[in-house]
């Protein structure tokens, strides 16, 4: 790597993509690029690395002002590093990063103003940290549409009231309308949402079109609630158990009572259901109801805990899950 990194400074002038895999620690690359990033990768505009390193300090030799998309995955980088790359890559819209601790195990927040970027897309992976509120404190994202919180922690402590408050204080912060909320969707997370926290949140994200849950179950209640406070939800992950699917599914009967409501129905609908070993009950509930279903276009995946497909209805066809590697 060091050798790739050390040739002349035009060899990657046409460059626009670049992704470094298996980094590892000792590579010395803060030497071999130099401070020329800019000459050496003057088209680069998307940039991926993944390994297991400290990315600092040789990732801040790359030309962060002109990058589009960035993500850095299963490196080092904390807190402060991520608030600082955010400062500088002033022209970023998509952005993935894992953040750890610093290597003396302290939270390494300081607080210098306001993180103001144009990132449309963000995916956050803090591991072991529970300081939801404190990362997100500084950031400004008036054009973020899409929050996806990849977050592997194995810490018991539940995240949710911390992270709840502090995504609903960005959003008011940044006045921006987000789309797209995507919490926990690589593996079942210790987060328990509690009402009040939820409610807040979701009333202050009315433009949502995407909610994917799979890291806490799916009560009854907050189901109600999510159908009442998102109107324009086009597409649901959720995980939940046997009452809560008979909860959804009544949801369904009340829309099919007046077709013309289906146009506000999600069309793109993924259930994991907890504990649910009998679907006849299910299948003969919407049985009649499948060509009505179909003609909308709204396709409904009921799974198991293992991702096996118990029931699939609708228009899309096939055994697919709509949101497969979400």
């Amino acid at each position: 790597m060091d050798t790739l990194l050390s040739l002349s400074k035009g060899s990657f002038r046409h460059l626009e993509d670049l992704s470094l895999h298996h980094v590892y620690p000792g590579f010395q690359s803060s030497s071999a690029l130099g401070t020329h990033g800019s000459q050496r990768f003057g088209s680069l505009q998307r940039l991926a690395i993944s390994g297991n390193c400290s990315v600092t300090p040789y990732i801040l030799h790359f030309p962060l002002f002109q990058l589009t998309e960035l993500s850095i995955t299963g490196c080092m980088v904390t807190p402060t590093i991520t608030h600082y790359i955010l400062q500088q890559c002033t022209s970023l819209t998509v952005g993935h990063f894992s953040i750890r601790k610093s290597v003396s195990g302290a939270f390494d927040y300081r607080p210098s103003g306001r993180v103001r970027s144009p990132l449309k897309s963000l995916t956050l992976a803090l591991y072991l940290i529970l300081d939801w509120d404190l990362f997100l404190v500084p950031l400004v994202l008036p054009s973020l549409v899409s929050f996806t919180n990849a977050d592997y922690s194995d810490a018991p402590t539940s995240l949710s009231p911390v992270f709840s408050r502090a995504m609903r204080s960005l959003i008011i912060r940044s006045n921006c309308s987000l789309e797209s909320l995507c919490l926990s969707p690589h593996a079942v997370a210790n987060i328990d949402f509690s009402y009040p926290e939820v409610t807040a949140l979701l009333q202050k994200i009315p433009t949502l079109e995407i909610l994917v849950l799979r890291g806490n179950i799916m009560e009854p209640d907050l189901i109600r609630l999510v159908h009442e406070l998102l109107p324009q939800l086009r597409v649901i992950d959720w995980r939940v158990r046997p009452d809560g699917l008979h909860t959804f599914l009544d949801l369904l009967e009340h829309y099919l009572a007046d077709t013309s409501m289906l146009k506000r129905f999600p069309a793109a609908v993924n259930i994991i259901c907890e504990h649910h070993n009998d679907m006849s009950s299910v299948r003969a509930r919407y049985a009649k109801n499948y060509k009505v279903f179909k003609d909308a276009g709204i396709c409904i995946t009921v799974l198991d805990t293992l991702g096996n497909d118990m029931r699939r209805w609708g228009g899309l066809g096939g055994g697919e899950s709509v949101l497969a590697g979400q």
